[in-house]
């Protein structure tokens, strides 16, 4: 969803958005899902029936969320909600923390929200982890 929002928020309408993130993000997911459908496929060579029923529903599961569900209704939904994609309720807006991660490309257009007095971290800043 980042390159979606990235795209709606700084560069033009919904659709354009779920298009590019589409874009970027389908060859990942699509080889993604068909490593772990194969490996959840190789259950069925266990000859037990818990596990090879276990690995077709699995596998099926899979198959449906990533090439149904993430290539065809998740960009209508987002063509058809628009801007109300990204719809914030007032308290959640007020409780929750602004979590910045690319600080650069954020500076540089708009602000995605305006200011509620709310705390606001950002990830961008952060250079060194006590624990390493």
């Amino acid at each position: 969803m980042g390159p979606v929002s990235h795209a709606e928020f700084g560069h033009g309408p919904a659709d354009v958005g779920a298009h590019g993130g589409q874009a970027e993000t389908g060859r990942v997911i699509t080889a993604a899902s068909l490593i772990m459908i194969l490996v959840f496929g190789a259950f069925i060579l266990t000859g037990q029936l818990q596990i090879m029923e276990v690995g077709i529903g699995m596998a099926a599961a899979i198959f449906l969320d990533a090439y149904v569900i993430r290539t065809v209704f998740v960009p209508a939904a987002m063509h058809m909600l628009g801007r109300a994609n990204w719809w914030l309720p007032a308290l959640l807006d007020r409780l929750l923390p602004r979590l910045h991660v690319e600080h650069a490309e954020l500076t540089s257009t708009a602000p995605l929200r305006q200011p509620t007095g709310g705390l606001v971290l950002d990830l961008a800043l952060v250079t060194a982890v006590p624990w390493a």
